[in-house]
């Protein structure tokens, strides 16, 4: 609460829904573990898009943007 300036403003920064959990992750401070159980996590491919939460004239995240589906 209160992190998100302009809530349901419109943010012109390009997001995808791989970036939600990163954003969960650093809203809450948390980061994501190496391992769990032993077992090696996978990276994430989001990135966190929380300062553009907080800021919508924050800068891009990424730069590229890039589809693919089935070889296509």
């Amino acid at each position: 609460p209160g992190r998100v300036k302009d809530p349901g403003g419109i943010r012109a920064q390009y997001a995808h829904v791989v970036d939600v959990f990163p954003t969960v992750l650093d809203a809450a401070g948390v980061k994501l573990p190496a391992s769990v159980n032993g077992i090696a996590q996978q990276r994430l491919d989001g990135v966190s898009i929380l300062a553009t939460l907080s800021d919508p004239a924050a800068p891009e995240t990424r730069l590229t943007q890039y589809y693919e589906m089935h070889a296509n």
